[in-house]
C-alpha cells in the first residue's frame, strides 16, 4: 500500500513559488552557477559531497527549491516529536528510529517501496570534517530500492552547484565506486582544507 507523500515546503502553494524565485536570486547574487542533470523520475537517491561547511545544507536546499526538486532527508525520530515535528516533516524530513534492528538501509528501502515519489538526499561523509572513508548506505539504498543514484555536488573551486551525473547502480560496488570517485575527484568544498577524496569500501557502512 502506497503511503501519501505529505505536504512539504516544495508542494505548498504560493510559498514554493516564492522560495524558488528567492533561491534562484540568492544563488545568482552569490555567483553560484547551477548544473542540473536528473533522471526522468521522481524516485532516486541523491548523494551529496563534498560536505565541509554549515553553508552546504542551505545552499543545496536553495538549489533544490530553485529546480523544484522535492527533496527528503532522514532524521532521528526524536526530532519529529511535538510541538515541532510537523515543521521538520514540512521541510522534507522522514523520521527514523535508529534502534530498529533492521537498520537504516532497510528503513529507507521500505520508504521507497511505500511511495510513488521520493527523492532522498544523503551525505556519505557523515561529517563536515575530513572522513577516513565514505559510508556506503547511500549505495545499498539505491540498489535495494532499484532507483537511480544521482551525484549532486557543491564545488567551491568553480562555484558550481547541482546534479552533475546519475546512473542506476548494478550492485557491483567496486565497479560503481570508480565512477563515483572519478566524478568527485576535482570537486572542492567551501572549507577546502576539509575536502577529502571519496574512499569507498564494501565494508564502509
Amino acid at each position: 500500500m502506497k503511503r501519501p507523500a505529505g505536504l512539504t515546503v516544495f508542494d505548498t502553494p504560493v510559498v514554493s513559488h516564492v522560495l524558488a524565485w528567492v533561491s534562484r536570486l540568492v544563488l545568482r547574487l552569490r555567483r553560484w552557477r547551477m548544473v542540473v542533470h536528473l533522471p526522468e523520475t521522481e524516485r532516486f537517491v541523491a548523494v551529496f559531497a563534498p560536505h565541509t561547511s554549515y553553508w552546504d545544507v542551505p545552499l543545496m536546499l536553495m538549489a533544490a527549491l530553485a529546480n523544484r526538486v522535492r527533496g527528503h532527508w532522514l532524521g532521528t525520530h526524536r526530532l519529529f516529536r511535538r510541538p515541532f515535528g510537523w515543521f521538520f516533516r514540512w521541510l522534507g524530513g522522514i523520521p527514523v528510529d535508529r534502534s530498529r534492528s533492521n537498520g537504516i538501509v532497510a528503513i529507507a528501502v521500505d520508504e521507497f517501496t511505500g511511495r510513488d515519489r521520493l527523492v532522498l538526499g544523503l551525505a556519505p561523509e557523515g561529517t563536515r570534517f575530513p572522513a577516513e572513508r565514505w559510508k556506503t548506505g547511500f549505495y545499498h539504498i539505491a540498489v535495494g530500492a532499484q532507483v537511480p543514484l544521482v551525484l549532486t555536488f557543491l564545488d567551491a573551486g568553480t562555484r558550481t552547484i547541482g546534479a552533475g551525473d546519475w546512473f542506476v547502480p548494478g550492485g557491483d560496488l567496486a565497479s560503481d565506486a570508480a565512477r563515483i570517485r572519478d566524478f568527485y575527484a576535482d570537486k572542492v568544498g567551501i572549507r577546502r582544507s576539509r575536502t577529502t577524496r571519496p574512499v569507498i569500501q564494501p565494508n564502509g557502512d
